[in-house]
């Protein structure tokens, strides 16, 4: 399986960009393997096609200005309401999508598409300034993370339901979220597989799909006993994370509550991007990946994990030993 050069960076420890890396059937590529592209699958690319989804070692988060110096972009201001959903994160059967010329209408989420993408990578800023200037309505916009998730079917290849969009690039697609430590970073997804990674704004690496549409007052979540619930979403998480385990007994262990896994697209909805840990409300919430109901069939079945330390997303095997958040309607 192709993974999104983005987010293999920092497992290769690379110092420049890769052209593409096939890992084969539900495998990984680790730190310091030659993935068959060049000497430890390190290859020299153009400067604008340069990217990156690590920890803000791998690149030096500059761009050169004319005078060959380097620019510094500084952390772009906050987006307050980025990280929530102001709609339910439903599955991708359950979505209410449909074509309006040359735009997609959300009915769920309120939201309206492009049908067709940038057509090019584009650093976060000239991405922000595409946007802005589609003609038709002056709203347009990047999308937030969860917003983009929301067009997301992470079970299947293509991954956006091509009865309603343009073909769609196997490519990373920048988000208006931001990385929460102050680099040069923001978020981004790998719609040739479904992760989220964190890449560098200032590279040019990853397409765009605009999207426009009022986003709504969030209310706040509160405490109902030993759940956290988010009214917005309609769903509940136990306070409680369950201890590492695998993916079947973290199931079961939810069906004691009367609960379940939470969907890929529901972990992203819980993502404080303000907050490390990403979901601050939980105590003694794991650092690393935590289990979703969702699945990829690659021969080998791999579930889509989330990681609340960062906010990022990725696949692993369902024997794999992680904590798990149950979840519950209502």
């Amino acid at each position: 399986m192709k993974r999104s050069l983005l987010g293999l960076l920092v497992a290769l420890g690379c110092s420049e960009a890769p052209t593409a890396v096939d890992t084969g059937v539900g495998g990984d590529v680790g730190v310091g393997q030659d993935a068959g592209v060049g000497q430890d699958a390190c290859v020299r690319a153009d400067a604008g096609n340069a990217r990156d989804a690590g920890n803000g070692d791998v690149f030096d988060g500059g761009e050169p200005d004319r005078d060959g110096g380097e620019l510094d972009l500084g952390p772009a201001p906050r987006d307050e309401l980025a990280g929530r959903a102001d709609f339910p994160m439903v599955a991708p059967e359950a979505r209410a999508l449909s074509v309006a010329g040359d735009t997609v209408v959300d009915a769920i989420t309120g939201r309206t598409w492009e049908r067709r993408d940038s057509g090019t990578a584009l650093t976060w800023a000239d991405a922000e300034a595409r946007c802005s200037a589609l003609p038709g309505a002056s709203d347009w916009r990047l999308p937030s993370r969860v917003e983009l998730a929301s067009i997301l079917d992470a079970t299947r290849s293509p991954t956006l339901d091509t009865a309603v969009f343009a073909e769609t690039p196997a490519e990373d697609f920048w988000t208006a979220s931001l990385a929460v430590d102050g680099t040069d970073r923001a978020y981004a997804i790998y719609f040739g597989q479904g992760e989220t990674v964190l890449a560098q704004r200032s590279l040019a690496g990853a397409f765009v799909r605009c999207v426009r549409g009022e986003r709504g007052s969030l209310r706040e979540r509160r405490i109902d006993d030993d759940w956290l619930v988010d009214d917005d979403l309609g769903l509940a998480v136990a306070l409680a994370p369950d201890p590492a385990t695998t993916r079947a007994d973290a199931a079961a262990r939810c069906a004691e509550r009367d609960a379940r896994l939470p969907t890929l697209y529901e972990l992203h909805a819980w993502v404080a991007e303000g907050a490390r840990p990403a979901l601050p409300e939980l105590v003694g919430l794991p650092e690393g990946p935590v289990w979703s109901s969702t699945e990829r069939d690659f021969g080998e079945i791999l579930a889509w994990t989330l990681d609340f330390t960062e906010g990022t997303s990725d696949l692993s095997g369902t024997g794999q030993r992680l904590p798990a958040l149950c979840v519950r309607d209502g």
